[in-house]
């Protein structure tokens, strides 16, 4: 059976583009994998990419950041906009490359052959829906913005994280009670030496 992705260049190129794109998304969760969990980026990485399918990963991503001590609740909303998008896309995304693709029998228009769920005996599988290359794009480019609001995250969070741990080291402005800065304080009234005569 011919097959469009040899006989369409401009269709084999939309299908590249769209596959590329998608596993920079990929990479970009991982690393906000290893900032949420602490791990440094080589592991974060390598346990990651054992989460194989996207619903996975989205769920891995989200139980690991309502734990994380380096998320606020701000964060948690954040995060759970970003993969509401990248689940969806997902669908949109294995629906082109995990099917297969077929010309109309006038080889006018090029079909993916999307699987059914069988619901009666002999049923046949697969349904056909259309598919350009042009529709293919403008999901590469959805991909592509997508990609960007995650490495964005990636970045954005550690830097709140960092200001809020500096935040927190800054000295306060006196000591707490009981506690003498060497050569600057004075005891707390209770624990004065009794003077001649006290006592």
């Amino acid at each position: 059976m011919p097959n469009p992705v040899e006989d369409d260049p401009e269709l084999a190129a939309a299908i590249g583009r769209a596959t590329s794109f998608w596993a920079h998304a990929e990479i970009h969760l991982a690393s906000l994998f290893g900032f949420l969990s602490g791990l440094d980026h080589t592991m974060a990485v390598t346990i990651f990419s054992h989460f194989k399918n996207t619903s996975t990963q989205c769920d891995v991503l989200t139980s690991v950041a309502r734990a994380s001590e380096r998320c606020e609740p701000d964060d948690l909303q954040e995060i759970a906009s970003v993969l509401k998008t990248y689940r969806d896309l997902a669908g949109r995304r294995n629906a082109i490359a995990h099917n297969p693709l077929g010309w109309e029998p006038d080889r006018s228009a090029v079909y993916r052959m999307q699987r059914e769920k069988v619901s009666r005996p002999g049923m046949y599988l697969y349904s056909k829906a259309p598919v350009t290359a042009a529709e293919i794009d403008a999901l590469t480019n959805e991909v592509k913005a997508a990609v960007s609001q995650i490495a964005k995250l990636g970045s954005d969070l550690p830097e709140r994280w960092f200001n809020r741990e500096k935040e927190q080291l800054k000295a306060p402005d006196r000591p707490p009670i009981g506690i003498l800065s060497l050569g600057t304080g004075s005891p707390p009234e209770n624990d004065k030496p009794p003077t001649q005569g006290e006592g």
